[in-house]
This record gives structure tokens, sequence and C-alpha cells, in this order.
């Protein structure tokens, strides 16, 4: 049979493990937390690259179509000037 003293003993020695295990839970809480922190700001930075990008991509898109059409009048005018015979 368990005596008083050891029944609060026991007792103690469980509330010291919840103690040390919230603890651990609260240290690892942060530590998630720092890592979350991390990755949405490295996503906010491939965000931002994205878009960066986007935009480069249409750039590059008007000016193809910016040349094509220089192309396109420069060939006519030199069919222009061929058949007038310079």
């Amino acid at each position: 049979m368990t005596t008083e003293i050891e029944r609060i003993r026991i007792l103690e020695e469980k509330i010291l493990n919840l103690i040390e295990l919230a603890k651990k839970i609260k240290e690892e809480n942060k530590r998630l937390k720092e890592i979350i922190k991390n990755l949405e700001e490295e996503r906010d930075k491939y965000r931002n690259e994205k878009e960066k990008w986007s935009s480069m991509r249409a750039e590059v898109e008007r000016l193809r179509e910016e040349r094509e059409e220089v192309r396109e009048r420069i060939e006519n005018l030199i069919k222009q000037i061929e058949m007038i015979g310079v």
C-alpha cells in the first residue's frame, strides 16, 4: 500500500514531467513559427519574382509583335520601291 507521501511524490513527478513536456512544446512551437515566417518570406520573394518575370514576358511578346509589324512595313516599302523601279 502506498502512503500519502509516496502518492504525493508520484503526483509531483507527473506534474514535473508535464511541465517539461509543456516547455518542449513551447520551444517547438517557437521554432515552427520561425520556420513558417521564413517560408512566408520566401514565398513572397518568389511571388515578386514571378510577377517580374510575367511582366518581362509580356514586354518581350509586345516587342516581338512590334518587330513583326516593322518587318511587314519595311517589306511593303521595298515592294513599293520595286514597283516604281528605283
